[in-house]
């Protein structure tokens, strides 16, 4: 017994529960479709030959993705730059700062 396997046993019972869960629909995938291992390397292979494979998303594909995550999520993960505060502001004389 490995020490992941090791691990695993001893980790809490929803760990375990969705190790086998997982395992589960490797085999269910396995089963479905027996080319998938093979399939997975060889694109896994092609990906490493070519980097130009990887980036399938042009620029306006990956704003347009970070935008419909912001509103589902409900948050900004891009911080817009601040506006400065317009009006008069007052400038310190030397009793200003020392009153400070």
């Amino acid at each position: 017994m490995s020490i992941r396997e090791l691990q695993v046993d001893q980790s809490p019972i929803e760990v375990q529960q969705l190790k086998a869960r997982m395992l589960q629909i490797q085999d269910q995938l396995v089963l479905k479709t027996p080319e998938l291992p093979i399939a997975l390397a060889d694109i896994h292979k092609n990906l490493l030959q070519h980097e130009e494979l990887i980036h399938l998303l042009d620029d306006d594909d990956i704003r347009l993705l970070h935008q419909t995550h912001e509103l589902h999520k409900q948050f900004a993960m891009i911080q817009k730059e601040a506006k400065s505060v317009s009006g008069r502001r007052k400038k310190l004389n030397d009793n200003d700062l020392a009153n400070l």
